[in-house]
C-alpha cells in the first residue's frame, strides 16, 4: 500500500522538476544573464562597501554578546548568498558552464 504512493510521489517530483528547468531557462535558449550579473555585482560591491564605511559600527553590534552574536554569522551567509550569486552568474555570462558528462566507470569488486 505504502510502495504505490510513494511511487506515485515519484512521479509527480520528476514531472514537477522536469515542468520547472524547462519552463525558467530553455535549454536551447543562448540567453546570457548580463542583467541579473551586473545586479549582483552592484549589490555584492554595494554591500561590502556599506559594511567597511559602518565598520565602527558593525563591530559595535557584532562584539556585544547574547543574542547579537548570531549578527556576524548572518552576515556572513548574506554576503556569502550574494556573492557566490554574482560569481554564478558571471562565469554563466561569460561562457563557462558545468559539463553533464558523468561517467563512471565500473568498479571490480
Amino acid at each position: 500500500m505504502i510502495r504505490p504512493a510513494v511511487r506515485r510521489l515519484s512521479k509527480v517530483i520528476t514531472e514537477r522538476k522536469t515542468f520547472v528547468s524547462t519552463a525558467v531557462i530553455p535549454e536551447s535558449s543562448n540567453h546570457k544573464p548580463w542583467a541579473k550579473t551586473i545586479l549582483l555585482g552592484v549589490l555584492s560591491g554595494g554591500m561590502y562597501v556599506l559594511l567597511f564605511a559602518y565598520g565602527d559600527m558593525a563591530t559595535k553590534y557584532f562584539t556585544r554578546g547574547s543574542w547579537y552574536a548570531c549578527l556576524p554569522i548572518a552576515t556572513a551567509f548574506v554576503f556569502t548568498f550574494v556573492h557566490s550569486a554574482f560569481a554564478a552568474y558571471l562565469l554563466s555570462a561569460v561562457g563557462f558552464e558545468a559539463s553533464n558528462n558523468h561517467k563512471t566507470e565500473p568498479t571490480e569488486d
